[in-house]
């Protein structure tokens, strides 16, 4: 038996060339023991069956794509070729393969095609009136715009720009913030400072002056691709926005790229995620409910049916982009929100119902649950009981039954209306990408922000004691932060509350006095580190100033 790896990479239309496809939208690398024996057209059918499952993907179903087997140059084989004789003719330690597909011009499919998205992109995406105040159209003459230049890295003005917000009238100040994209190599994107957190340090402490990056070169004719939507929100509105937005069901398959109104960050994928953070954040502190860790929707009045599928597809559409899902959700309402109720176990469900309580209350239910409930804590128990409508004081015996019970009504029977919305328009693609209640759990142990989990995305060289002594009071720092400081400082360096990146690169940076702190580029992620930090106390000061500012996440410059 030899390993052999299979990976999917889809035909891009625009450039004409085979993009491989990453886990969250349906690809990844898939591992197998294969016999030594087995030959291409063997080894073409399980990669069939790896990424379409019974004939269907979160890009379409099996009969709209033509398809091949190739190797890890993308290199076609030949048919007759079998694994061993491609371990000697490779040399390699481990064989991977992608199935590489095509979508088919002429077949009629569900998928939006490309000219009914430009028609989307041009007119669809607007928001009901009674949402949008003003939605500016590209206008009839050509408008040129300067962009700054950084390398090989291109600031693009586009034309497709839909703006959502309060104010009254569009200003030449709006128009002059028109959303720009992005043109990178991979070798620049560590050191694009796509988007950077500035801030106002209290008097007394150090503050740093942006520089103003120094070249100016002339407007790139590369043309955004059709397919790509960019719209513009208001951070302090992003909840009423974003769901206007998403009532189009058609967004799931188009590119978009997200802006702020009066911020100047442009979105390589650092802005994007700080939009869905953002999001989520806001959704849970206004529209969930629960005390805890976990938290579940709560019915809101203004909010029907097409409020929630388009929450539902806020979910799929940050995932499927971003690899970006939010972990405060209770277990047991994700999982029934992918595979139903029938999926939830009674100890799943009795431990979201648990983080879905405050501490306190979790202390009394838990020893209740073992009968270890002392008499200074009766009261308090009564009082949960009667908090959740149950007027009976249960035995010993029935404890746990009975939370059993106020468990589901919280989490599944209150939720039943904006699970069914949610679920009508994600389960399909989100079933696909989540096979089981067991990928759910691995989800949220990976995703999760632990002190030990973000330690190991940092990668920094330090070349002197200045730069040891600063990346080592860094470290420090990070293990000092309680859960929600380390998603907020998590989010502030990459532009996600939860972990999407696979890596966070410092870089040493020697400002000092009143021109010292710390800068974060959400793009690569990179973290611009001063290496004139005098102690650890030093560093914590400036970064709890940071992070205490309610203006922390906002993008001043560019």
């Amino acid at each position: 038996m030899r390993r052999v790896d299979f990976g999917w990479a889809i035909l891009d239309v625009n450039t004409q060339e085979f993009k491989k496809l990453r886990e969250p939208t349906g690809g990844g690398i898939r591992k197998t023991e294969l016999d030594k024996d087995t030959n291409t057209i063997s080894l073409l059918n399980i990669a069939l069956d790896l990424f379409f499952v019974n004939g269907k993907s979160p890009h379409g179903h099996l009969d709209e794509f033509t398809y091949k087997l190739t190797d890890f140059k993308l290199g076609d084989l030949d048919d007759a070729i079998t694994v061993g004789e491609l371990y000697e003719l490779t040399k390699v330690k481990i064989l991977r393969l992608y199935l590489c597909t095509t979508r088919k011009i002429n077949l009629s499919h569900n998928r939006i095609e490309k000219t009914a998205i430009k028609q989307y992109s041009n007119s669809c995406i607007s928001p009901p009136s009674s949402t949008v105040t003003s939605c500016i159209s590209p206008p009839s003459s050509t408008v040129t715009l300067d962009e700054t230049s950084i390398g090989d890295c291109s600031l693009l003005d586009f034309s497709d720009i839909v703006i959502f917000g309060q104010s009254e009238t569009v200003t030449s100040d709006m128009l002059s913030e028109t959303v720009k994209d992005i043109v990178c190599t991979d070798s620049l994107l560590s050191q694009l400072p796509e988007r950077t957190r500035t801030f106002s340090v209290p008097e007394g402490q150090s503050s740093h002056t942006p520089e103003i990056l120094p070249t100016v070169l002339p407007r790139s004719p590369s043309p955004p691709p059709d397919d790509c939507i960019h719209i513009r929100l208001h951070r302090l509105n992003i909840m009423e926005e974003l769901i206007a937005h998403c009532k189009n069901p058609d967004i799931i398959t188009c590119t978009v790229k997200f802006d702020f109104v009066n911020e100047k960050g442009a979105d390589a994928t650092g802005v994007s995620r700080d939009v869905y953070s953002t999001f989520w954040n806001n959704f849970f502190s206004r529209a969930a409910e629960g005390e805890g860790q976990a938290r579940v929707p709560s019915l809101i009045s203004q909010w029907q049916n097409e409020e929630w599928k388009a929450i539902g597809r806020i979910l799929l559409k940050g995932y499927m982009d971003h690899s970006y899902f939010p972990l405060q959700f209770a277990t047991a309402f994700v999982c029934a929100l992918i595979h139903g109720e029938s999926s939830l176990s009674p100890d799943m469900l009795m431990s979201s119902f648990l983080s879905y309580m405050n501490d306190t209350d979790r202390e009394i239910v838990t020893a209740a649950l073992k009968g270890n409930l002392q008499d200074d804590e009766k009261d308090d128990f009564i009082d949960i009981l009667d908090r959740f409508d149950h007027n009976n004081i249960p035995s010993p015996d029935e404890v746990k039954h009975v939370f059993s019970q106020i468990a589901h009504k919280e989490l599944i029977q209150k939720t039943k209306y904006a699970l069914a919305g949610m679920a009508e328009s994600s389960r399909d693609n989100l079933v696909l990408l989540f096979p089981d209640t067991a990928a759910i759990k691995v989800l949220y142990e990976a995703r999760n922000p632990t002190v030990k989990s973000v330690l190991k995305l940092l990668q920094a060289q330090p070349t002197n004691k200045a730069e040891s002594d600063s990346y080592k009071y860094f470290k420090q720092y990070i293990k000092s932060q309680e859960d929600s400081n380390l998603r907020k400082l998590l989010q502030y360096i990459t532009g996600s509350n939860v972990i999407c990146v696979e890596r966070i690169a410092v870089m040493f940076t020697y400002s000092e006095g009143l021109l010292r702190h710390p800068v974060a580029h959400t793009c690569g992620p990179t973290l611009e580190l001063p290496a004139t930090y005098n102690s650890y106390p030093d560093l914590r000061g400036e970064f709890d100033s940071i992070l205490g500012s309610d203006k922390c996440m906002e993008m001043l410059i560019a």
